[in-house]
C-alpha cells in the first residue's frame, strides 16, 4: 500500500513535469530506479522513458540535481538509457556534465543483445578509450562482425588486425590481447572463455595479472590444468599433463618459471588473498582440488589470523596434518583449529606428551578455553596419562566450580561437563593414589552439569545443549548413556528429546490413516470430515510408508528389523518342530517341510551376518564407535553354528566311532540346532530390549544374571568342597552310595541344596554323618540359597531406580546406532535378508567420491520392498470400509440441501394500522426474529435417491484414487530441520552483520559493568544507521527486533533481576574475526550466561558444608533426598500444579453454569410474561 500510495504522489508530479499528451503507464525500469534513487529521479528516467528529452534536460543537467542524486549519477543509468532510446547528443551533454560513464557499458549492450544500443556506443565511441580490444574480440564472439568493422576503421590499434570473420578464434594475436585486457579489468568469465578457445595464449604475466585483480576462476583453471568451464571445479583430482602447463613452460624462461611457480603455490594464493582482506576468494580457492592438501596452507592461515578458513581447510583436506602444525596451533591459541586436527594421528601422539599434557592442563584454568581442554582429555588413553597432573586438574576443576565465575564463558558447558566426568572415571582405574579424588570431583561435575539442566527452561535451547556433539562424533546425549550418568536422564524435557530424536522429526499417522474412506466411517457424524472422500488424500500429514519417515525415525527402521527377526523365530521354531514330526532330526534338509523352513533360516541368518559386517563399516566410515556389547557376539556365534550345521559337523563327528562317540549323530544334530534356536530367541530379546513394554524388565534380567555369576562361582565352590570332603569320609558307608565317588557326591549335594536330602541312610557313623549333612543343607539351602534371594532384590531395587532415565539411556545407544547419514545410510536401512543385496552394492558405495547419491537412489530401490507390504495392507483394509462408507455417508450427503424458514413471529405484537415495520431485526435470546428468511442445511430426498444411484461408483472411484495418492506421495519430503522453528527472530539478528553490530556496540563503553537497557539502546541506534527506509518504516518488524536484541543482552547478564553484562567477558566469549562460520554464528545465537550464572549458585546451594561439632558434612548428605523421596517430591509438585489448574477449571465451569443458569431464568420469567 506504501509502494502504491508512492507512485499515485510521483504520477501527480510527473504529470506536471511532462506534457500532458506524453502520459503513459511508467516502465518497469522506470519504478525499479524511482524506488532506489527517488522521485526526483523518477521523473527524469520517465521522460526518457516517454522520449520527452527536453524535459529530461531541464532537470537532468541542473546541478543542485546532481549534487542531490550522486548515486545517481554514479550509476551511469542514465547514460545507459539514453544511448539505448537513440539520444546520443543527451549522452554527450551528461558526460560533460559529470555523470558517470561505465567502463562496461559496451559490454553490457552486447550481453543483453540490444543491437542499438551497441550502434550507438560505437558510433558515439561511448566505450573506454584504452584497453578496447576486449570490446572489439567480444563483438567478433557474439558474431556481430559489422559493428566490428565500424569500431576497427574507427580506432587506429586495431588496423593493425586483419581478421577474418569465421576465423578470429585463430588468431593468437587478439585472444592474446583481449585475454590480457580482460584480467586487467577483472573480467574473469571472459578470461575463461578466451582460455577455453586458444589455451596457447597463456602467458606468465598474465597469472601476475590475474592474482593482482583476483580473477580465480582463471587462476583455478591453471591449477587444475583443465581449460573447460564445466569441469575444472568438479575434478576430483588435477590433471597429470595439461597443455597449459606446457605451454607455460616452453614460453617461460627459469627465472620466470620458479616466480610463476611461487605465485601457484595454494599457500601463496592464500596469504595474498587474505593480506587484501579477500576472504570470500580465499575460501573459494580451498575448494580447488587438492588445493586443501597443501603442506604450507595451514600455516599460512594461521599466520594469517583465520582460523575459520583454517577450519574449512580441515574439512576439506585428505593429507594428514603434521604435529608441527597442530603445536603451532596451540602456541597462537587456535584451539578450534586444534581440535579439527584430531581426526588425524600425528596430533594424538603429541597429546600423549608429558609436557603438551602440562600445557593442556593450564588450559582449564580459563573459562573460555576449559572446554578445549576437555576435548583433548578425552582422546588420550588413560594408560598414556600422567598421573602427576591428576591432583591438579581436580583442583583447577573444583575451583572452577565452587570459587569463580569463570565456567560461563564456557563455548560448550554441558559437553564440557560429561566430557570431564568422563575423563575422570577412565584415569581413576590407573590412578589408584588419586582414585577416590578423580570419582568425587566427576560426581561434583554430574550435580552441576544436573543443575545446568534443570535451570534451563526452554526445552528447544536445552536440546541444543545436549546435541552438542565433540569431536569423536557423540552428542552430550550419547556420552551420558555410555558411561550410565543417568541422572542427568531424568529430567522430563530431557526425555521428550529423547523420545522425539527415537520418532523422528515428525510423528507419523501410521498406515490406514491415510485412507480417506476410512477417515470417513470414523468421523463424527454431522462433521465436515464425513464426506471427505471427495478429497485427495491429505498430503501433508506423515504417513509411514513414506520414504522421509523411514529415513528419519529410528523407531520405524527399528520396527522393521523387529519384524525380521519375528519371522526367523517362527520359521526356525516351525523347523524344529516339523523335525520332530517327520522324525528327520539327523538332517534336517531331508524331510519335505523342514527344508523350506531350513532355507529361509539360513537365508536370515546369513542376512543378520552380513548386517553386522555392513555396520561395522558404517561406524568406520562415519566415524562412530562400534558398541561391543553381547549381543554382537551372540550374532557372530549364530552364525558360526549355522555354518557348522550346513557343514554336517554331526555326521563326521558324532556317533559310534568316532571322535564323540557318547551321543549319536542324530541328537548332536539337534542339539546343535537347539543351541542356534535359543540363540535366535535371544537375538529377538536384544530388539525387545528397546521396547519400552520390555526394555526395562530384560535389562533388569540381564543384570540378575551377571550379578548371580559371582554367587554360582561361591554356591559350586562350596559344592566341590563339601563333596571331597563327603566322598572321603563316606564313600561306601551309605546304604544308597550316594557318596561312591566325586560325581556322585557332587550330584548329591546339588539335591540337598534343592531339598532332596536323606539322613539316615549311613550305615557307620550315622550320628556324624547326619550332623554333617545337616550343615550343608543349612549352608546351602538356607543361608546360600537367602543370599542369592537377597543379591538378587537388592539389584531389583537398584535397577528400578530411574527405571525411566535408564531406558532413555538405552534408546541413546540405539539412536547413536541407527541415526540416519545422508552418505552412508543405505547401509542401516533395511533388515535382513535385504541385507544380503546391500552388500552388493556396498563396493559401489565406498568405492565412489559422492556417496551420497548413491545412497539416496539404491535407498529408495529397496525402500520400494519394504513399502509393498504396506501398500497390501492399505489396500486390503480400505476396500473393506468400501460398501461401509456406502451405508453411513448416506444420511451425510442427504443433508447437502437446503431448507428456507419463514421468519419466527414469537410474541411479536399485533402491528395496528398506523403502525410501520422497524428496518431493525429483533432478536430474543440470540435468535433472529427479522423478516429475512434463514436458510439451513436439510435432509434432501433427491440427494439421498442420487447417493443410492451413484453412492457406490464414487465410493469405489474414492479407493482407486487413494491407491494411486499412495504411490504419489512416498517420496514426498516431510522432514523440517531441527532447528527451524525454534525462534523466528533467529532470521533477525543471528547473522554476521548482527556479531559485527554487538561488537561495535560493547567497544563504545569504557566501564566494565554495562546495564542491558544501556547496551540494547546503543545497539538499536547503530542498527538503525544500517537499514533501509522501508525496514524502518515497518513498526511491527523494528519492535520485535528489539526484543530480540533486548533478550539476546538479557542472556548475556548474570542475572534477570539485575540485568548487567560484563562488556570484556562477552568480547571474549565473541572474539573478533574477518570472516565468522555458520557454526561461530549459531554458538553466538545459543550463549546462556544468565542460565549458567543461576546454576553455578544452585549447584554451590548444594554442595555447601555444614560443621557439626567440627567435623564439616555436606549438605546435600543430610538435607538433600534420595531418589526415591526426589521423584515423591516431583510428584507432588506436579499434583499440586495440577490441582491448582483443577479448581480454577472449576470455578469457571461453576461461573458458567451460574451464567446460563441466570438466562435460563430470565428466559422463562419474560415468556411467562
Amino acid at each position: 500500500m506504501e509502494d502504491q500510495t508512492f507512485y499515485e504522489d510521483t504520477d501527480t508530479k510527473f504529470s506536471k513535469f511532462i506534457k500532458p499528451q506524453t502520459i503513459e503507464k511508467p516502465s518497469k525500469i522506470t519504478r525499479r530506479m524511482s524506488m532506489k534513487f527517488g522521485s526526483e529521479v523518477f521523473m527524469v528516467i520517465g521522460a526518457i522513458d516517454l522520449c520527452n528529452v527536453e524535459s529530461a534536460k531541464s532537470l537532468a543537467l541542473q546541478q543542485w540535481f546532481i549534487q542531490q542524486n550522486e548515486e545517481f549519477v554514479k550509476s551511469g543509468d542514465l547514460i545507459r538509457l539514453c544511448l539505448e532510446k537513440g539520444f546520443m547528443a543527451f549522452a554527450q551533454d551528461l558526460v560533460k556534465a559529470g555523470y558517470f560513464l561505465p567502463s562496461d557499458i559496451l559490454i553490457k549492450a552486447i550481453k543483453k543483445s540490444k543491437h542499438e544500443a551497441v550502434r550507438n556506443i560505437i558510433t558515439g565511441k561511448f566505450y573506454p578509450q584504452t584497453g578496447f580490444e576486449l570490446e572489439y574480440w567480444y563483438l567478433l564472439h557474439k558474431g556481430l562482425y559489422a559493428y566490428a568493422e565500424i569500431m576497427r576503421i574507427a580506432e587506429p590499434q586495431l588496423q593493425v588486425f586483419q581478421i577474418e570473420e569465421h576465423n578470429y578464434d585463430q588468431e593468437v594475436e587478439i585472444l592474446e590481447i583481449a585475454l590480457k585486457r580482460s584480467l586487467e579489468r577483472g573480467y574473469d568469465d571472459f578470461a575463461c572463455i578466451i582460455m577455453k578457445i586458444n589455451p596457447m595464449v597463456v602467458n606468465a604475466e598474465m597469472i601476475r595479472i590475474a592474482m593482482d585483480q583476483k580473477n580465480m576462476d582463471f587462476l583455478r583453471r591453471i591449477w587444475t590444468g583443465n581449460q573447460e568451464d564445466n569441469f575444472a571445479f568438479n575434478r576430483i583430482k588435477r590433471m597429470q599433463i595439461s597443455r597449459i602447463w606446457n605451454n607455460l613452460n616452453v614460453k617461460t624462461d627459469g627465472f620466470r618459471k620458479q616466480e610463476v611457480a611461487n605465485i601457484m603455490k595454494i599457500g601463496n594464493i592464500i596469504r595474498s588473498l587474505l593480506t587484501r582482506e579477500y576472504i570470500q576468494e580465499a575460501r573459494k580457492v580451498i575448494t580447488w582440488p587438492e588445493a586443501a592438501d597443501d603442506k604450507d596452507i595451514l600455516k599460512v592461515c594461521v599466520e594469517m589470523g583465520e582460523e575459520e578458513i583454517g577450519r574449512d581447510v580441515i574439512a576439506k583436506r585428505t593429507r594428514d596434518v603434521t604435529q608441527e602444525d597442530f603445536k603451532y596451533c596451540l602456541s597462537q591459541k587456535f584451539y578450534w583449529l586444534a581440535l579439527d586436527m584430531l581426526k588425524w594421528n600425528e596430533p594424538l601422539r603429541y597429546l600423549y606428551n608429558k609436557d603438551a599434557q602440562k600445557e593442556i592442563v593450564e588450559l582449564l584454568r580459563n573459562g573460555s578455553t576449559c572446554y578445549f581442554a576437555a576435548e583433548m582429555f578425552a582422546r588420550i588413553e588413560p594408560s598414556l596419562w600422567d598421573s602427576s597432573n591428576t591432583e591438579t586438574v581436580c583442583e583447577i576443576v573444583n575451583l572452577t566450580m565452587k570459587k569463580n565465575f569463570e565456567f560461563y564463558k564456557c563455548p560448550h558447558p554441558m559437553l564440557f561437563l560429561v566430557l570431564m566426568a568422563e575423563f575422570l572415571l577412565k584415569i581413576s582405574h590407573v590412578n589408584i593414589y588419586h582414585a577416590t579424588l578423580c570419582r568425587e570431583t566427576a560426581n561434583s561435575l554430574i550435580l552441576l552439569a544436573k543443575c545446568v539442566e534443570d535451570n534451563i527452561d526452554e526445552e528447544n535451547e536445552l536440546k541444543y545443549f545436549m546435541l552438542c556433539q565433540d569431536t569423536q562424533c557423540r552428542t552430550v546425549l550419547t556420552i551420558i548413556a555410555m558411561n550410565n550418568f543417568f541422572s542427568l536422564l531424568e529430567n522430563n524435557d530431557v526425555g521428550s528429546i529423547v523420545n522425539n530424536m527415537w520418532i523422528g522429526d515428525r510423528k507419523n499417522e501410521g498406515i490406514i490413516n491415510a485412507s480417506t474412506l476410512y477417515t470417513s466411517f470414523f468421523a463424527p457424524d454431522g462433521s465436515e470430515r464425513k464426506l471427505i472422500f471427495f478429497n485427495n488424500m491429505d498430503s501433508r500429514q506423515a504417513y509411514m510408508f513414506q520414504y522421509d519417515q523411514l529415513v528419519s525415525s529410528c523407531k520405524l527402521r527399528f520396527f522393521g528389523q523387529m519384524i525380521s527377526i519375528a519371522f526367523l523365530v517362527f520359521f526356525y521354531s516351525m523347523m524344529v518342530e516339523l523335525a520332530h514330526v517327520e522324525n528327520t532330526l539327523d538332517n534336517f534338509a531331508a524331510g519335505k517341510n523342514t527344508q523350506v523352513f531350513l532355507r529361509l533360516s539360513q537365508i536370515w541368518i546369513v542376512g543378520i551376518f552380513l548386517e553386522k559386517v555392513i555396520t561395522i563399516i558404517f561406524c568406520a566410515v562415519t566415524k562412530r564407535k562400534i558398541i561391543k556389547d553381547v549381543w554382537l557376539f551372540i550374532d557372530f556365534f549364530m552364525f558360526v553354528m549355522m555354518i557348522f550345521l550346513m557343514a554336517g559337523v554331526n555326521q563326521y563327528y558324532a556317533g559310534d566311532g568316532k571322535w564323540l562317540n557318547f551321543i549319536s549323530s542324530s541328537d548332536f544334530n539337534a542339539l546343535m540346532h537347539a543351541v542356534v534356536l535359543c540363540l535366535v530367541w535371544l537375538k529377538l530379546f536384544s530388539i525387545l530390549t528397546i521396547t519400552e513394554s520390555y526394555g526395562p524388565l530384560l535389562r533388569i534380567m540381564y543384570i540378575m544374571t551377571i550379578d548371580m555369576m559371582t554367587f554360582l562361582l561361591v554356591y559350586f565352590s562350596a559344592l566341590f568342597i563339601g563333596a571331597v570332603i563327603m566322598t572321603t569320609l563316606f564313600c561306601g558307608l551309605t546304604t544308597s552310595d550316594k557318596f561312591s565317588n566325586f560325581g556322585t557326591s557332587f550330584q548329591t549335594l546339588y539335591r540337598i541344596g534343592l531339598g532332596d536330602f536323606k539322613i539316615t541312610d549311613y550305615t557307620n557313623y550315622l550320628a556324624f554323618g547326619a550332623v554333617l549333612e545337616s550343615l550343608l543343607v543349612v549352608l546351602t539351602n538356607i543361608m546360600l540359597f537367602n543370599i542369592l534371594i537377597a543379591i538378587l532384590t537388592v539389584t531389583y531395587e537398584r535397577e528400578n531406580e530411574g527405571e525411566e532415565s535408564k531406558y532413555r539411556s538405552t534408546l541413546i545407544k540405539a539412536y547413536y546406532k541407527w541415526r540416519w547419514d545422508d552418505n552412508y545410510g543405505l547401509l542401516i536401512l533395511m533388515p535382513s535378508p535385504i541385507t544380503i543385496f546391500i552388500t552388493t552394492v556396498l563396493p559401489l558405495l565406498l568405492g565412489v567420491r559422492n556417496s551420497s547419491r548413491i545412497t539416496n537412489l539404491f535407498s529408495k530401490l529397496f525402500f520400494l520392498l519394504f513399502v509393498l507390504p504396506m501398500f497390501c495392507y492399505f489396500a486390503s483394509v480400505s476396500a473393506i470400509f468400501i460398501p461401509l462408507v456406502y451405508l453411513t455417508s448416506l444420511d451425510a450427503f442427504a443433508k447437502g440441501g437446503v431448507k428456507t424458514l419463514k421468519p419466527v413471529t414469537i410474541l411479536r405484537e399485533q402491528m395496528g394500522p398506523n403502525d410501520t415495520e422497524s428496518d431493525d431485526d429483533d432478536d430474543v435470546d440470540g435468535v433472529n426474529l427479522g423478516k429475512e428468511n434463514q436458510k439451513v442445511k436439510a435432509f434432501s430426498i433427491r440427494r439421498a435417491v442420487i447417493w443410492v444411484l451413484v453412492g457406490g461408483i464414487v465410493t469405489g472411484i474414492a479407493y482407486l484414487r487413494d491407491l494411486l495418492d499412495f504411490w504419489k506421495i512416498i517420496f514426498k519430503d516431510t522432514r523440517v530441520n531441527a532447528f527451524s522453528q525454534i525462534e523466528e527472530e533467529g532470521n533477525i539478528y543471528s547473522n554476521e552483520a548482527f556479531i559485527n553490530n554487538v561488537q561495535e556496540t560493547l567497544m563504545c563503553f569504557d566501564k566494565d559493568e554495562i546495564t542491558v537497557d544501556e547496551v540494547s539502546e546503543r545497539y538499536v541506534s547503530i542498527d538503525n544507521s544500517s537499514l533501509s527506509s522501508i525496514v524502518l518504516a515497518d513498526k511491527n518488524l523494528m519492535e520485535k527486533r528489539k526484543e530480540s536484541i533486548v533478550r539476546f543482552f538479557e542472556n548475556m547478564s548474570f542475572s534477570r533481576k539485575w540485568k548487567k553484562i560484563k562488556r570484556k567477558d562477552i568480547i571474549e566469549m565473541l572474539p573478533h574475526k574477518n570472516y565468522y562460520s555458520e557454526n561461530y554464528i549459531f554458538r553466538a545465537k545459543h550463549i546462556r550466561v544468565v542460565w549458567i550464572a543461576k546454576a553455578l549458585k544452585s549447584f554451590r546451594k548444594t554442595i555447601a558444608n555444614i560443621n557439626i561439632k567440627g567435623v564439616d558434612i555436606p549438605k546435600f548428605a543430610i538435607m538433600n533426598e534420595t531418589y526415591q523421596v526426589r521423584r515423591v517430591m516431583i510428584s507432588s509438585k506436579n499434583a499440586k500444579v495440577h490441582l491448582n489448574v483443577m479448581e480454577k477449571n472449576l470455578k469457571m465451569i461453576e461461573e458458567k453454569l451460574e451464567e446460563a443458569r441466570k438466562k435460563e431464568s430470565q428466559k422463562y420469567s419474560s415468556l411467562h410474561y
